[in-house]
């Protein structure tokens, strides 16, 4: 007789961070995964994060079919993280985002390489001023959220790619006809591909994202700097409506 229940995996991680002004920051993780708890092979998933961001999620992804070509996940979360502001390089102000909601997605999967998903989200969203300068004023709203999300993930190795790709495309939208207090989009795309050259690996990656002319609130922009994206910088120190990048590297 076949289980209806399959394996629990508990996967930890550990990070660190320090940059050239002194700042140390870490991060504890650990992920909850209960597999194949019923005929059609749903999980019950959770998240835990402590540490210079703080995140909670639990979700449940439900297969749709035999095949598991359509699936569905609704989700709850909370979350808090942390943005320095600068100025010529100079740190004015470090401000803390909290949310808390939940939310459903949509997906299909196309083979093992390739994912689409179309959500819904509702978040009630506060924005607190935590040191420094009061850059603007603090605040809290309701945000409803439509979310579009493209995967694509052909790599060898998650970890130590030799060949492949990986790409993702992600579309959000703040609508006050469905709840929001503010109007906003944004669209940002990243591909990163793996190419072997005489025996060694060159990783490059390219990133680019727009508000797609709207108006982006301030705890809602994209930010740049540090080790993910110019290690010249600190974290969080660029910011902006729109941004791209391009970048190369052995590894």
């Amino acid at each position: 007789e076949e289980k209806t229940w399959g394996p629990t995996f508990l996967q930890f991680d550990i990070g660190m961070y320090t940059s050239s002004g002194g700042d140390l920051a870490f991060v504890i993780y650990a992920k909850h995964t209960s597999s194949w708890v019923n005929p059609l092979g749903g999980q019950w998933r959770n998240e835990v994060q402590l540490g210079y961001g703080n995140r909670l999620v639990s979700s449940f992804y439900q297969p749709l079919d035999v095949g598991h070509l359509w699936f569905v996940e609704p989700r709850v979360l909370a979350q808090q993280t942390l943005e320095d502001f600068y100025l010529d390089g100079e740190r004015l102000s470090r401000y803390s985002y909290a949310d808390f909601g939940g939310g459903v997605d949509f997906g299909r999967n196309f083979g093992s390489l390739l994912q689409m998903t179309a959500g819904y989200t509702w978040l009630r969203r506060s924005v607190n001023r935590d040191t420094g300068l009061e850059l603007f004023p603090e605040s809290t709203r309701t945000e409803t959220l439509l979310g579009f999300n493209a995967t694509l993930d052909s790599r060898d190795n998650r970890f130590s790619p030799t060949k492949g790709i990986a790409s993702v495309l992600e579309y959000t939208r703040s609508d006050r006809s469905l709840g929001s207090e503010l109007d906003w989009e944004r669209l940002e795309f990243g591909v990163g591909a793996a190419i072997p050259v005489r025996g060694d690996v060159i990783w490059t990656t390219a990133a680019a994202g727009t508000d797609l002319g709207s108006d982006l609130p301030i705890d809602r922009q994209y930010t740049l700097g540090g080790i993910a994206s110019f290690p010249g910088f600190e974290l969080d120190e660029l910011r902006g409506d729109q941004y791209w990048t391009v970048s190369g590297s052995y590894l």
